[in-house]
């Protein structure tokens, strides 16, 4: 199977499946489900108030953020899968967002 195939094949899979609580894609890659074991308790600990989610892609983090009791809010540069971010920018500069608006970023 040529590269760009294999690449395709894996964008439908994680879009179908962007949850980062979903065990398909824990168990997709390695790195995947290390971030997961990592990242979540500490997400899940903090993630309070106003979150912002930067660097959104699919929006993966929601349902943890949601479950941890933040009141979800996403940037990425463009939409991915049929994640809608909540502003379109680069978290380098981001004009948009109001300073002060989070209490939390992630």
């Amino acid at each position: 199977m040529p590269f760009g195939a294999l690449k395709a094949s894996r964008e439908r899979f994680l879009d179908r499946h962007r949850d980062a609580d979903d065990w398909r894609n824990r168990l997709f890659s390695a790195a995947t489900l290390a971030l997961w074991r990592s990242a979540r308790p500490v997400t899940f600990r903090l993630a309070r108030g106003r979150v912002l989610d930067a660097g959104s892609g699919r929006g993966s983090w929601r349902s943890v953020i949601v479950a941890a009791g933040g009141d979800y809010e996403s940037i990425d540069v463009a939409p991915r899968g049929d994640d809608k971010p909540t502003w379109l920018g680069n978290i380098m500069a981001m004009p948009q967002v109001p300073a002060g608006r989070y209490d939390c970023i992630v």
